[in-house]
């Protein structure tokens, strides 16, 4: 923080603060429950402004290579990967970036939204990662011989009555293919419904908590947005970077703000 130019960071941030607020005041539903609007907006059709996306690092994925909870462990070795409502596709990035996701043969990016996975195309180059454009409840999974499923904090996508639908897909597949599922999530009271039906199911399960220092990615998706369609913020942050030496991405970061959260992983 002490590396930015206090002045022009407490105005971007204050400028920041002002946008958020007004666009929750015109808005009937949170941008962060719904990445449409952002999507259509044509903030991530430039190229320049979409790359921030990928620059920003973020702790709530540290589960993938923590070995006490023992999904992606350094010896094992796995088919295909299923990732589930994969949106922006951050996860497979952060797997590439770990060198984790040369474990797999295939990792397959599902996600109903067209906007998403063409997004995911522009960005993600691995060449054993491919893009499904599917409703996850219309796919016929028996054509996946897979290893692992990975929900990452997509539940907040779902209506709550398909949570009971959803696992029951995921414990189909994990009978036809002696899979491992990892749902992950930071709403507690998401998760505690994800419990409470395996709990009704009678399904063995891990819950593990992790305390993680977090972007607010509602607001940093949000100055991406500002970032793109206003000169005066630009200009602030573009000049903030210039003096600081550092990358834009990582300004709107800071700018931002943290938070901390527990992130729930619930493996069966």
């Amino acid at each position: 923080m002490s590396d930015y130019p206090s002045e022009e960071f407490n105005t971007a941030k204050k400028l920041l603060r002002k946008f958020c607020e007004t666009h929750r005041q015109n808005k009937s539903i949170d941008i962060f429950s719904s990445y449409t609007e952002l999507f259509k907006s044509g903030t991530f059709n430039n190229a320049e402004t979409a790359e921030l996306l990928f620059t920003i690092e973020d702790d709530t994925y540290n589960y993938l290579f923590d070995r006490d909870i023992n999904i992606f462990c350094e010896d094992m070795k796995y088919d295909t990967l299923l990732n589930i409502f994969s949106g922006s596709g951050r996860l497979v990035k952060q797997l590439a970036h770990l060198g984790i996701s040369r474990k797999f043969k295939t990792i397959y990016n599902i996600d109903s939204s067209r906007e998403m996975i063409e997004f995911e195309k522009k960005f993600l180059h691995e060449d054993n990662t491919k893009f499904v454009c599917q409703n996850f409840f219309d796919i016929e999974t028996s054509v996946y011989q897979y290893n692992a499923a990975v929900c990452h904090c997509g539940l907040r996508y779902v209506d709550k009555y398909e949570y009971d639908k959803f696992l029951k897909k995921l414990l189909v597949m994990k009978r036809d293919n002696f899979a491992k599922s990892i749902i992950t999530e930071i709403n507690d009271e998401i998760i505690g419904e994800i419990i409470r039906i395996l709990d009704i199911e009678k399904i063995k399960f891990t819950h593990i908590r992790r305390l993680y220092h977090m972007q607010r990615n509602t607001t940093l998706y949000l100055s991406l947005k500002y970032y793109e369609d206003d000169k005066t913020f630009r200009e602030l942050v573009s000049n903030i970077s210039t003096q600081s030496k550092k990358h834009t991405g990582d300004i709107l970061k800071e700018i931002s703000g943290f938070k901390t959260s527990d992130m729930h992983i619930i493996i069966f």
